[in-house]
């Protein structure tokens, strides 16, 4: 039944994502930040912040390198995650309980009586305990020079957006719908702003603060979105080949056919 029931619904997945449009969001960035060996990097003589946008609803994912021939440490209490102007924290002072189970199985001669005289065989033993961690966030990261250290943050939206203004364009050859954002109107924005210091108790301060914009959503079939096959694999799921993805862009797949006008 469970296995029915998980066939339904991947079938109804995969039949809203054929039926439907998916949204790409090409993002815009604030100097610094620039755009590098197609990626967005902020960088400087001591840090260099490197982005990977790319995600079903996007993603706040980066990489923090330190440059320098000293230490650095990352004060998370005082940095934070911008979006239109809404400040997320990135450090919680907050316990969590992980649970860790290790275990071990041996196998043993195995002998069943029946009717008929004696049956022998193996049969296996296991057994499994389970420990529970305590884990308190950390609130700064010592960063050793010439390392690095990657950071998986907020989720940039859920939904999709509404498009209004439709342009029609042409990409490859077939047709999509494209909406434009003029200069200070994009209603996605959102910045990265972080606070290292040199020494632990961070007394001096040093910043960074990257910013971030959507100033496109191209709206294009899903057929068209996921491009080639590249190889089956199993339970007849495909890989494909995703021709447009890219760390500077993310998507939706959540936009329903009837919103294209």
């Amino acid at each position: 039944m469970t296995k029915i029931l998980l066939t339904i619904i991947g079938c109804a997945t995969l039949c809203s994502c054929a039926s439907g449009y998916t949204q790409i969001y090409q993002v815009n960035t604030v100097s610094p930040v620039i755009k590098k060996n197609s990626t967005y990097v902020f960088d400087n003589d001591t840090i260099q912040v490197t982005y990977d946008l790319w995600a079903d609803g996007g993603k706040m994912d980066f990489t923090l390198t330190n440059k320098s021939e000293k230490p650095i440490y990352i004060d998370w209490k005082r940095s934070s995650f911008v979006f239109n102007e809404r400040k997320s924290d990135y450090y919680i002072d907050k316990t969590t309980t992980r649970t860790t189970e290790s275990g071990a199985s041996i196998t043993l001669p195995l002998y069943v009586y029946s009717g008929t005289g004696r049956a022998s065989g193996f049969g296996s033993a296991s057994t499994s305990v389970s420990n529970e961690v305590m884990v308190k966030d950390e609130r700064v990261t010592f960063i050793p020079p010439h390392s690095t250290i990657s950071r998986r943050t907020y989720r940039l939206m859920t939904g999709y957006a509404k498009m209004k203004s439709l342009n029609d364009t042409s990409i490859d050859g077939k047709s999509a719908k494209v909406m434009n954002y003029p200069n200070g109107t994009s209603p996605y924005r959102w910045r990265n702003f972080l606070t290292y210091s040199f020494t632990e108790d961070c007394k001096q301060e040093y910043y960074v603060d990257n910013a971030f914009y959507v100033d496109k959503v191209i709206a294009m079939k899903w057929s068209h979105f996921h491009g080639k096959p590249l190889s089956a694999i199993a339970e007849e799921r495909t890989v494909w080949e995703y021709p447009y993805a890219s760390p500077t862009t993310f998507f939706s797949t959540q936009m329903p056919r009837q919103e294209i006008k």
